[in-house]
């Protein structure tokens, strides 16, 4: 299987600040949009994807294991909007995919929010 893929990012018409973050790597794809109005939407995003990201070192060979990720960038966003009060509220929404190589390749999704992942063909 053959995988070409491209990013782009836009602030809006409404916001002066972008609060999107995203990763594109072999196997693992996230858009993570911070929550505008509320205080340190850029840095739940890039935590939502920097978390992923170093989670997927290891691999990721399951539904489990990628839910499990999803879960270590919730409570990573959570633990530093208590550790910093000009963080306190944060948030952001997150769309994630993870190809499983193997016989059977498979394709695992995830939206936290109210982010979506589409087909589009």
């Amino acid at each position: 299987m053959q995988l070409v893929w491209g990013v782009c990012t836009d602030v809006g018409n409404v916001r002066v600040q972008n609060e999107d973050a995203f990763l594109a790597q072999d196997g693992l794809f996230a858009v993570a949009d911070g929550m505008g109005g509320h205080n340190a939407g850029e840095v739940a995003s890039a935590l939502a994807v920097t978390t992923l990201k170093a989670g997927a070192r290891t691999g990721i060979d399951s539904v489990e294991r990628f839910r499990e990720l999803v879960q270590q960038a919730n409570t990573a966003i959570y633990t530093a909007s208590l550790d910093d009060s000009t963080q306190s509220g944060m948030g952001t929404t997150l769309t994630a995919l993870s190809i499983v190589a193997g016989e059977e390749p498979r394709v695992l999704v995830a939206n936290v929010g109210d982010a979506r992942t589409y087909l589009w063909r």
